[in-house]
């Protein structure tokens, strides 16, 4: 049970790091998403 927790905290801080990666790219417009496209269910559109 240790062992997964130190494996799931080492996933998380993977994640921040790829996440505050791609927001600065994001603020800076290193990344372009004017075409993207998101498929939103129709439950949430409600």
């Amino acid at each position: 049970m240790l062992s997964e927790i130190a494996t799931l905290g080492r996933k998380n801080t993977t994640r921040r790091r790829i996440r505050d990666l791609l927001l600065s790219w994001l603020i800076s417009g290193e990344v372009d998403v004017s075409e993207l496209v998101i498929a939103v269910p129709e439950e949430a559109e409600a």
